[in-house]
């Protein structure tokens, strides 16, 4: 991680390995099916003229991300319903949300190896990016973090227009960018490169955000359900505390422990340059966890963003502990990086066991619903009996938004009920349709549904 490089074939290898290992991983991993959230986002973002362009940006399906929507109706003109593109997209913004956070580094004193290294640990985080990719509703999370990444590094290197474009497209992106103009007013601050033009542009850019968003039907933290409205509840906050400290850390600590046993002795905390990368990513981690801490529901979504913080500690650190080290700890570092990376690629293959079988049981019941209920006729109900001994179900796969996923598949609508009937239904006041009513019964069973 220094411009000078004895060991530069091994210092190639341990920059190329962790992305040939992600891409090895989450690209055959992603895009097998679309599950639960995916089908309202491509109902809702679909594009047939200009007008329904425009409606992107004001009208919402319970939040208020017109960026996200955009996404969809570009893999819905390119790819139709075919999953594979959707995750293939997922993919291609993880890694440019890696580039972007290697710019960051760079442009914030890291040597271009370290920068790497940053957005390595990044990539290879074992909680966040895992749902990120692989959902594909997940790249809500992608688009802030890419976007507000990129509005970092503008204004860093001084460019105050495109951070302000950086800014309004990372909130439209997700919400969890709110608190953005002061993170990075701070930061300019603790670089002494104070700028009021920033933070009063930036202020405005939220309000004119606050100002569109209110026009439209977006969920409120006081009009929210109560799993998306925050609590003070001292026990619930401290979890929320505990476990995104591991979502979002683990790996890098992990990373800077390894380095601290192989590297030696330095003491990387006295060095102004890591104090200062280390307040930096104090200072983002804490804004970009605020706007979630406080919420009763938990994702490892909202590791990715805060995250990025904790890889430019991590490189920060890294970096320091290498210049300070012998040519012959450098090798062995990097050795056991490598090592250590490709002996915990069966871990991520894995971590993505679970999503891909779910997109996969979801594909494949979307397809025979497809067939069996091609004989229905449209507005007609049907009965499903779930499988409820297997994890890998309707109920999981679509739940509530079934008779969504099949309009979106196949254009056709129908009422589809799932037994033993979903709490989310009952609560919202539906009733199973009489035995009179039922068109045709079907029942899951070993992955698929056949007739009952």
């Amino acid at each position: 991680m220094t411009d000078r490089r004895p060991h530069r074939y091994l210092i190639r290898a341990a920059c190329l390995v962790p992305f040939v290992v992600f891409a090895a991983v989450y690209g055959t991993a992603a895009g097998h099916g679309f599950i639960n959230d995916d089908f309202i986002w491509i109902r809702d973002s679909r594009v047939s003229n200009w007008a329904d362009a425009a409606a992107l940006f004001y009208q919402n399906s319970g939040f208020y991300r017109p960026l996200v929507s955009v996404s969809f109706a570009l893999n819905e003109w390119m790819f139709g319903v075919n999953a594979l593109g959707y995750g293939m997209t997922n993919v291609v913004l993880a890694f440019l949300c890696g580039g972007a956070i290697a710019a960051l580094g760079k442009a914030l004193g890291l040597s271009r190896c370290a920068a790497i290294f940053t957005a390595a640990l990044w990539m290879l985080n074992f909680h966040g990016l895992r749902a990120a990719v692989l959902w594909t509703s997940g790249r809500t999370s992608l688009l802030v973090t890419l976007m507000a990444t990129l509005c970092a590094l503008a204004l860093v290197r001084g460019w105050l227009w495109p951070a302000l474009i950086g800014l309004a497209a990372a909130l439209l992106s997700k919400e969890e960018a709110i608190l953005l103009p002061l993170v990075l007013f701070t930061w300019l601050l603790v670089l002494r490169r104070p700028s009021s033009a920033w933070l009063i542009l930036a202020t405005g850019v939220v309000l004119l955000y606050l100002a569109v968003r209110a026009t439209t039907s977006a969920m409120t933290p006081w009009n929210a359900p109560s799993y998306y409205q925050p609590t003070l509840a001292i026990g619930h906050v401290w979890e929320n505390v505990t476990q995104y400290a591991d979502r979002a850390g683990t790996t890098a600590t992990l990373a800077m422990l390894g380095a601290f046993v192989l590297l030696g002795r330095v003491r990387p905390f006295l060095d102004p340059h890591v104090r200062t990368l280390g307040i930096l990513g104090i200072v983002w981690i804490v804004g970009g966890f605020a706007p979630t801490i406080l919420l009763p529901v938990r994702s490892d979504l909202y590791a990715c963003l805060p995250s990025v913080g904790v890889c430019l500690i991590a490189g920060a650190v890294c970096q320091r502990l290498w210049t300070g080290a012998t040519a012959a700890r450098r090798s062995r570092l990097l050795a056991v990086a490598i090592v250590a990376i490709l002996a915990a690629t069966p871990i991520y293959v894995a971590r993505t066991e679970r999503w891909r079988r779910l997109e996969e049981f979801s594909a494949a019941a979307m397809r025979d619903l497809a067939v069996l209920t091609a004989p229905v006729p449209e507005h007609a109900a049907v009965v499903i009996d779930d499988d409820v001994t297997t994890r890998f179900n309707l109920t999981s796969a679509a739940g509530s938004l079934l008779s969504d996923a099949h309009l979106v598949m196949t254009g056709r609508v129908l009422r589809l009920w799932i037994e033993p009937a979903l709490p989310g239904m009952i609560d919202a006041g539906e009733q199973a349709p009489c035995d009179t009513c039922v068109a045709l019964r079907l029942k899951v069973t070993g992955g698929h549904i056949v007739p009952r």
